[in-house]
């Protein structure tokens, strides 16, 4: 499990993803976050929506991991009210969360990407740049197709993998 340590994302608004993949990991285990693809993923632990499609997402990441682990991430930014709701939100998540107490930078992700309600998934370049707001839909209309999903998402970056 890794928690995502990112102290100059709060220039996220001027220097985009850039300062979120350039910082390490609090855990030490991972450098920085090496792929193109990010997944922005906005939940809540008292949300009954995110709790149905975060299994979804979660088995759907696995199997990309398995496929290639350099294809994408997924950054956890809570909606949760509180620390406490908030730690029942990560347990058994296996992709990076951001820190419950960075709000501020959940509220610039959320005026930056425009939406009003979770669960959402916001696919991003490693710069920030939109490639897919509709990521939830996305990922359940494309459950348990790994390959096309992230062929489908690598088609706007002007990049390919080789799943």
């Amino acid at each position: 499990m890794y928690i995502i340590c990112v102290p100059r994302l709060r220039q996220v608004c001027q220097s985009q993803m850039n300062a979120l993949i350039g910082d390490t990991l609090l855990d030490g285990s991972v450098d920085t976050i090496k792929t193109k693809l990010i997944g922005l993923y906005f939940s809540k632990n008292k949300c009954k929506w995110c709790k149905e499609f975060s299994p979804l997402l979660k088995e759907m990441y696995s199997q990309i991991q398995m496929i290639d682990s350099d294809a994408l991430e997924i950054i956890f930014v809570s909606s949760d009210p509180d620390q406490c709701e908030y730690d029942i939100s990560i347990a058994g998540m296996p992709w990076h969360k951001l820190p419950f107490e960075y709000r501020d930078i959940k509220q610039s992700l959320i005026s930056k990407y425009q939406f009003k309600t979770v669960p959402q998934l916001v696919f991003v370049d490693d710069k920030g740049d939109t490639i897919e707001v509709e990521g939830r839909r996305l990922v359940e209309r494309m459950y348990g197709r790994p390959h096309q999903l992230i062929d489908l998402l690598t088609s706007k970056l002007d990049i390919s993998y080789d799943l």
